[in-house]
């Protein structure tokens, strides 16, 4: 008999009007996964931004952002947000600044209170360069003017 009796408590409370709480959070969002900045001259500054999403229903607060690996000191990030309203976008500027003639690899590391993805990690790539080399080519290694007599003019062409 008292089986009966908690039964039908157990069905007189699943009534169907329960009230649902849907908890609003923020949603880290970012727009690459990673960033190549190629070959760079050497002692010379390129930025690249990297878009921040809050693609969520709650502010996203950001507790840090930080450049991590072997080649994490050329990298630099500046005017770190503190938090981003719902579904606005931020513009992130990295700065690659390689200091010698090789590859740096590293990883932008964005730690937030997302509970999906409390750190996110973006790759970061880059090689030290001369920079812009010249590349030119000559139709003719050679002019041979030939013998021209004093007073004379004689005219040959060559593309560069």
């Amino acid at each position: 008999m008292r089986q009966i009796g908690l039964g039908a408590v157990w069905l007189m409370a699943c009534t169907g009007n329960e009230i649902k709480v849907n908890e609003l959070l923020p949603d880290l969002a970012v727009s690459q996964d990673s960033i190549d900045f190629g070959e760079y001259k050497v002692g010379e500054t390129l930025t690249q931004s990297l878009q921040i999403i809050n693609a969520g229903q709650a502010s996203l607060n950001i507790s840090s952002i930080e450049v991590v690996g072997d080649g994490a000191n050329v990298y630099s990030v500046t005017d770190v947000p503190v938090s981003i309203a719902v579904q606005e976008v931020v513009d992130l500027a990295i700065d690659f600044a390689p200091a010698n003639l090789e590859a740096y690899d590293a990883e932008l590391v964005i730690n937030s209170d997302d509970d999906e993805n409390p750190e996110y990690r973006v790759t970061l790539t880059g090689i030290g360069g001369l920079g812009p080399l010249p590349d030119i080519e000559l139709s003719e290694m050679i002019l041979d003017f030939g013998a021209i007599a004093t007073g004379e003019e004689s005219i040959l062409f060559l593309t560069v």
